[in-house]
């Protein structure tokens, strides 16, 4: 993952985060159910999070993979093309040198 999306991701969840806790904090319940809501928001936005990482990884891995697959196409389109460039000038050499 490159360090944009990682900016990205890290400036979400703590702007969700902040976010979430500034209105817990200003909603009028007890301490027991703020620290609920807390813990179970808490949960929730580690959820997202591992999801969203979860989604990015993937994405990374299907444009890899794709990298490297034009790549390897690129290779062998080079390589057969070293080759018949070889096989001329082998046959020319020949033809130049009278070689059967």
């Amino acid at each position: 993952m490159d360090e944009k999306a990682k900016g990205i991701l890290v400036g979400l969840a703590a702007g969700s985060a902040i976010g979430a806790a500034a209105g817990l904090m200003f909603a009028s319940k007890s301490g027991k159910e703020l620290r609920e809501d807390i813990a179970r928001r808490g949960n929730g936005l580690y959820e997202d999070t591992r999801r969203m990482v979860s989604d990015a990884q993937m994405k990374a891995k299907a444009a890899f993979d794709d990298v490297v697959e034009d790549a390897r196409h690129r290779a062998e389109g080079l390589k057969k093309d070293a080759i018949s460039r070889l096989s001329e000038v082998h046959s020319k050499a020949c033809e130049a040198m009278n070689c059967s």
